[in-house]
């Protein structure tokens, strides 16, 4: 799956337009969790919660596990700061901008127009940290 691919971008925001989808990536955040947990958090059926992980598994936005006949989930937390990074870089380059500036240009980069990939690399850093930060204050 290449990341920089416009597509990949969409599938994360579609990913993002379903309330069920964002909440099954909330309750994934920071720990595994198996469907049927998943199910009873969320009020739908296995079949339902099952069809969105495998939406959001294809996105690339869960990581899978199987220990026996369950299957359990967690938040590719990498993944989606970068995809949050991207978005930034690709609709607000003026916030991408300002985060390189705050990082520092990267070593061996003369030309800004090269450092688009940093950009979304240092957004997607804050963005992996503003998630740690933001589910280690609440309690599912």
């Amino acid at each position: 799956m290449n990341s920089g691919d416009p597509l990949q971008t969409l599938l994360f925001a579609r990913a993002l337009s379903d309330e069920t989808r964002q909440e099954l990536m909330r309750l994934c955040c920071c720990e595994w969790r198996s469907v049927g947990d998943l199910a009873k958090a969320v009020g739908v059926t296995q079949p339902t919660v099952s069809h969105h992980l495998a939406f959001l598994k294809e996105a690339g936005l869960v990581d899978a596990r199987h220990e026996g006949r369950q299957t359990f989930y967690t938040l590719n937390q990498d993944r989606v700061a970068e995809c949050c990074g991207r978005l930034v870089a690709r609709y607000a380059p003026e916030v991408a901008m300002e985060a390189i500036v705050l990082r520092g240009q990267p070593a061996g980069v003369e030309d800004r127009s090269q450092s688009f990939p940093v950009q979304s690399d240092a957004l997607g850093e804050s963005t992996r940290k503003g998630i740690k930060d933001e589910f280690r204050r609440e309690d599912p």
